[in-house]
């Protein structure tokens, strides 16, 4: 056994607990749009088309929304929890002991609410 398998196999056996969640609306609207966008502009549809240097511009944007914030990463350890956006740009972990434990409620919120830790008094960043 090498010694990066022996470290995986700790990391996994020091997780409590790995939830994933895919925003699937967000990512479906930016890849219906962007082959529309460049659709558009090629072809010069509309009374005002798009220059193609924006559509490109635009679809790069896009693309790196989408790359940024396509799935939301939570996971707790026994010390830590984790929270990581898309491929990891973006993240935030924060000491389970810096937090009122008493404070915590388990809610189900509606699909359309959207993805991640939400509430009034939690900051992430």
């Amino acid at each position: 056994m090498t010694q990066s398998h022996g470290e995986t196999k700790k990391q996994i056996l020091m997780t409590k607990y790995n939830k994933t969640q895919y925003g699937i609306f967000m990512n479906v609207l930016f890849i219906i749009l962007i082959p529309f966008l460049i659709y558009s502009s090629y072809y010069q549809t509309g009374s005002k088309p798009i220059p193609m240097l924006v559509t490109i511009i635009i679809s790069l944007l896009f693309l790196a929304i989408i790359l940024m914030f396509y799935k939301l990463n939570i996971t707790i350890k026994y010390e830590t929890i984790e929270v990581k956006f898309g491929i990891g740009v973006i993240s935030k972990s924060v000491k389970l002991q810096d937090i009122d434990l008493s404070t915590i409620k388990n809610i189900k919120m509606p699909w359309y609410y959207g993805i991640g830790i939400q509430g009034r008094r939690i900051k992430l960043f």
